[in-house]
């Protein structure tokens, strides 16, 4: 389930709103959306604004999407710069919905007025308890959005040439040892690929909760089994599952996991992971990190269809309390299931193959050879922590 913590003041919820947005705004504008006393959602937008009527019009849709009965308007930064923003915002946010005016700057928050946003009727530091309860928890926000998303996207340089070519001798190993379908030898047979990619999952999920590691090969193999459309369906089944039974430690140990195979992949694999690691986002409540992440799918991938799904719920706002229960039983995803050999499950996985290792020249795959006696043993990797 989400975390959840509660807020007696203002100033303790707006302590609170860093750990909820996963890092410290700065020079932004946002608008938190509140119904029956709870944070339904959050808009965020860089200042100044420069009166920019499609910036006022998000503002505005959200409140209406989440159907908000109360707006927090807060501007983090100078006076100078906030104050503006909030002459033009709060006018047409207060002509729709209650509201409440806040700017933050330098460890304090100044109460400020409802349709005078000028007047500072009081100020006092942020108090340090609620962050405490936040970071007790697990929400620990980055230092700045940028520093949120290089913690969300997937490694570059040196370490991005490693995992690619590592990936190459992965996906040749793992095709090598499945047997091919006689009618179609480009295609393996299901039943033996979908028992082979469950024995990676498994695998994984026993190294992850044991070491927080996994090595650049199992990943790729990791993310190649989750192109068996069988074998995602069942992942998803399981974080829902482990969703309903409230397993908040499964649930973080598979939020990790994922995330950090998303980020550590070849590009070509990267949305089946990354939609995984947004789903178990979700279900602990982290709206920000599974858009963000979906983003990232999409950008790579953009027919994937769970990532659509799952951006189009996650940009709703949609709780994941309406959904998981259904998602638990692996029948209600997979669309084609007519027994465990059913081949309809393989032409993702055999794209995904392909798309791979049509981007590598021969030159390339020499090289990625040459790499396996320079690597005995493959460095194991620190978990990315969202």
């Amino acid at each position: 389930m989400p975390t959840t913590i509660s807020a007696d003041t203002p100033g303790e919820l707006l302590a609170l709103l860093p750990h909820m947005l996963g890092y410290h705004p700065d020079e932004q504008l946002v608008v938190a959306y509140i119904r029956d006393q709870v944070v339904r959602g959050c808009i965020l937008q860089p200042l100044p604004l420069d009166n920019d009527p499609s910036a006022l019009a998000a503002i505005a849709h959200g409140a209406r999407r989440v159907n908000a009965d109360t707006c927090l308007v807060i501007g983090y930064g100078r006076e100078q710069l906030t104050t503006p923003a909030l002459e033009t915002v709060v006018p047409y946010v207060a002509a729709e919905f209650p509201i409440a005016v806040f700017r933050v700057h330098d460890g304090r928050y100044y109460t400020l007025g409802d349709h005078t946003p000028q007047h500072v009727i009081d100020h006092q530091p942020l108090p340090d308890a609620p962050a405490a309860v936040a970071i007790a928890h697990g929400m620990a926000p980055a230092r700045s959005r940028q520093d949120l998303l290089t913690r969300l996207a997937p490694v570059t340089g040196r370490r991005r040439h490693i995992s690619t070519y590592m990936g190459l001798i992965a996906a040749l190993d793992m095709i090598a040892a499945l047997p091919a379908d006689p009618d179609n030898p480009r295609t393996p047979i299901a039943e033996p690929a979908v028992a082979a990619a469950r024995a990676i999952v498994d695998t994984a999920r026993a190294t992850w909760s044991r070491t927080n590691r996994l090595d650049d090969k199992h990943m790729t193999q990791l993310a190649l089994a989750t192109h068996i459309i069988e074998v995602r369906d069942e992942i998803i089944s399981t974080i829902a599952a482990e969703y309903m039974a409230d397993h908040r430690d499964s649930l973080r140990l598979e939020q990790s996991m994922w995330l950090t195979v998303m980020r550590h992949v070849p590009l070509q694999l990267i949305a089946p992971p990354a939609t995984l690691y947004a789903l178990t986002a979700w279900a602990t409540g982290d709206y920000l990190h599974a858009s963000q992440v979906l983003n990232h799918a999409l950008a790579h991938h953009p027919t994937y269809e769970m990532a659509t799904m799952l951006y189009t719920v996650v940009d709703h706002v949609v709780p994941p309390d309406t959904s998981m229960a259904r998602l638990a039983c692996p029948a209600a995803l997979t669309r084609t299931r007519q027994g465990p050999g059913e081949q309809a499950w393989m032409p993702p996985f055999v794209a995904a193959v392909d798309n791979m290792l049509a981007t590598f020249t021969p030159d390339d795959i020499v090289a990625a050879v040459r790499l396996i006696p320079a690597c005995p043993r493959q460095p194991a990797l620190e978990p990315s922590r969202p």
